[in-house]
């Protein structure tokens, strides 16, 4: 036994030492030869072994753009997804033919000699000299293309095994990538609604940066794991741990641009009756937001749109409010983007009550159901009564800035009650969380101040600060539903916290004055109801207490939970 394992391995040495002998005999036949046929056998050996390592780099060259297009699709397969396979197939045929190729290559002897001849100089001297230059050429050339296309077919060959072999390791790796991403992916989006057709979705169209197409696939998957190449050649990121949500965005559905993609939403819906103050609240919340929301360079506040944002400034700056559509609804957004890359907005929906109380509702639907909170601004001088007492007190409450119609406010508060209901399902014994904040507006007018007004609310908490659980908001709500039903207002009160389990009463001034021109806006308590709502949903709450705090001061951190007629 043991003699026949010896016997075997001698046998394998000799063999190897046959090989290895064969393998060098062509060189040890080149070192018998003088030094100079020596040298230029080298030489040729040299442009021989150039001649493939070139050959194979421009075959990839070549193919390197060429990407497999997904079907319904502007995307191209990933390179583990097929395009990798298209590739290496287009490649090793390129290189193949090109390595048969002598026309190419001219740095070669083979190409040197092709191109002296069928090179035409003007000078018979000149041409004289290329035909000496290319008998030798030509020579050299012949055994240069004989070692080119022998030795290049094996090293293509192997090259092609290796290439493919690794192909196919990275792709079955990537298989196994694509659902632990997609995961990842998943888990990171967060919902969102279009502000335009209210589709709700987690992946919008993104716009590519190059081509401006629009890509609703743009996810870990076949088209590439961490990043995906448009039908332009453009590279897109193809996650949102790469940076996909950096990209422009647009409603898969309707295709009308969104502020930002990602960012988790807090929406409101802003709702009133003609002339109740809605645009002068949005005009006052977004200066103070804007103003004291980025300071510090701790978060960029960015709006959208744009030009809507300019006009609500306009507004403030210039002391008056312009007229709202009263056929659709209007959406202000403003998208956080925080140095940690993570990014949400806010979302208000500016409502008419011409869109609650009319059929124009059934053609412009709005989504209630995925609010945040709800905001109702009521204007008390639509109210006769208001206006008599507010004449009585030397002030005089111009005509054109409140609706002459006291049931207008009720009307618009019961036609929103029922298409809330409506679209949540819900059954008259069910009440919803969603947070109510009633804004009772104008607080600048005398007859109201010194009903609702902060030295009334004032009054009424130091009377007995344990009957509100030692919060001034709570003595400001109660004051406030009282004043509502003061008013007659007792139906529209009864009706909402029938719905509403969480509400709460704010009293307000948007302008904090009547329309002057170039007189800006001195707002109070705009902040407020608001941040109580974002409270209530655990939404970033520390940035909008920030802004109150710097700009009025006046509101104290809430205890306790909010509780009907509060």
């Amino acid at each position: 036994m043991k003699l026949t394992a010896a016997a075997g391995l001698a046998w394998t040495d000799d063999f190897w030492e046959w090989l290895k002998g064969i393998g060098t005999l062509p060189f040890r036949l080149v070192n018998m030869l003088p030094i100079v046929p020596r040298l230029m056998v080298y030489a040729v050996f040299c442009l021989a072994l150039f001649g493939i390592g070139v050959t194979h780099v421009k075959a990839i060259m070549l193919n390197r753009g060429r990407w497999m297009r997904k079907d319904g699709s502007d995307l191209f397969f990933g390179y583990f997804f097929g395009t990798g396979k298209l590739q290496h197939a287009s490649i090793y045929n390129d290189a193949h033919r090109l390595l048969r190729d002598r026309t190419w290559l001219l740095i070669s002897a083979a190409g040197a000699a092709y191109y002296m001849e069928n090179h035409r100089p003007a000078s018979k001297l000149k041409a004289f000299s290329l035909s000496l230059i290319r008998l030798p050429l030509a020579a050299i050339g012949f055994f240069e293309m004989l070692i080119r296309v022998g030795l290049g077919f094996v090293y293509l060959w192997a090259a092609w095994g290796i290439h493919w072999v690794l192909l196919t390791v990275l792709q079955g790796l990537s298989w196994l990538l694509i659902p632990v991403w997609g995961v990842i992916d998943r888990r990171m989006r967060v919902e969102q609604h279009c502000p335009h057709c209210y589709l709700t979705f987690r992946v919008p169209g993104y716009l590519c940066p190059e081509c401006g197409r629009i890509h609703k696939d743009l996810v870990p998957g076949k088209t590439g794991i961490l990043t995906a190449r448009c039908r332009c050649g453009k590279f897109l990121p193809a996650a949102l741990l790469t940076g996909r949500s950096r990209l422009d965005s647009v409603c898969p559905k309707c295709g009308r641009p969104l502020a930002t993609a990602g960012a988790r939403e807090f929406s409101l819906q802003l709702i009133g009756g003609n002339n109740s103050g809605k645009t002068a609240y949005l005009a006052a919340f977004q200066h103070i937001y804007r103003m004291w929301g980025g300071k510090g360079g701790r978060v960029e506040i960015r709006p959208f749109p744009e030009e809507s944002f300019q006009e609500l400034e306009h507004m403030y700056m210039g002391g008056y409010t312009l007229e709202s559509s009263k056929t659709s609804a209007r959406t202000y957004s403003m998208v956080h983007r925080y140095r940690n890359g993570k990014k949400d907005s806010i979302v208000i929906y500016d409502i008419p009550d011409e869109v609650l109380i009319s059929g124009i509702y059934e053609q412009n639907p709005l989504n209630f159901a995925y609010s945040n909170g709800i905001l109702i601004v009521f204007d008390p001088a639509s109210m006769r009564s208001v206006r008599r007492e507010n004449e009585r007190l030397g002030e005089r409450i111009p005509e054109g800035s409140y609706s002459p119609e006291e049931s207008e406010t009720e009307d618009v508060i019961t036609e929103f009650i029922q298409q809330f209901s409506r679209l949540n399902n819900r059954s008259s014994s069910r009440m919803t969380k969603t947070p109510l904040a009633v804004l009772v507006n104008k607080t600048d007018l005398r007859s109201v101040s010194r009903r609702v007004g902060k030295e009334a609310v004032g009054r009424k908490y130091r009377s007995d600060p344990a009957a509100f659980g030692n919060d001034i908001q709570a003595a400001e709500s109660r004051l406030c539903r009282e004043y509502l039903i003061l008013l007659g207002l007792s139906n529209v009160v009864n009706n909402l916290e029938s719905v509403f389990s969480n509400i709460r009463y704010f009293s307000v001034s948007a302008m904090g004055h009547a329309q002057k021109e170039n007189v800006p806006f001195a707002p109070a308590g705009i902040m407020e109801p608001i941040i109580w709502i974002g409270r209530r949903n655990r939404w970033r709450p520390e940035l909008l207490q920030k802004v109150s705090g710097e700009t009025a001061g006046t509101a104290r951190p809430e205890r306790g939970t909010a509780q009907k007629g509060t």
